[in-house]
């Protein structure tokens, strides 16, 4: 019984690091010197612009860059943040985002976001987004977005 449990688990374990994401909105169960917590997305039609919101926070002992966000629910993932200017909102595309060590950095609306160019597919309330985040570093981690409801 006890060999079944140990191999059942095993089986989980694999099947969970094999997905897109290491787990749902959460960083996965390994080290990550950056962890990802409460990744979500909003709906939106194929072949539109659709968004991602990630919370980072960097355990590392070093500053670290968010250089670029792959999904393959999209044609290609940007960098983006929204700011105001002159009482103008407006959008701009960044190379990267510092994640300090020891900072948190929230992407929200109207802030910090990931643009999801050209959706392969829908997007609706329940649905899971697969997100690779890459950092300055080479390291990647993956998570989950959970799309909602606006």
């Amino acid at each position: 019984m006890r060999s079944l449990m140990r191999m059942v688990n095993t089986v989980f374990t694999l099947a969970l690091l094999a997905q897109p994401g290491c787990a749902v909105g959460e960083p996965s169960e390994r080290f990550q010197p950056v962890k990802v917590r409460d990744a979500w997305s909003r709906p939106a039609a194929i072949g539109t612009t659709g968004v991602a919101y990630v919370t980072l926070e960097n355990t590392d002992t070093a500053d670290v860059h968010l250089t670029r966000v792959v999904s393959t629910v999209a044609a290609r993932a940007e960098l983006h943040e929204s700011m105001e200017h002159e009482g103008m909102t407006h959008m701009e595309a960044r190379p990267d985002v510092l994640v300090a060590y020891g900072a948190t950095v929230a992407m929200r609306p109207g802030a910090l976001h990931v643009m999801l160019v050209d959706l392969k597919r829908a997007l609706a309330a329940g649905d899971t987004v697969p997100l690779s985040l890459q950092f300055s570093d080479r390291r990647a981690v993956r998570a989950l977005a959970i799309v909602r409801a606006n």
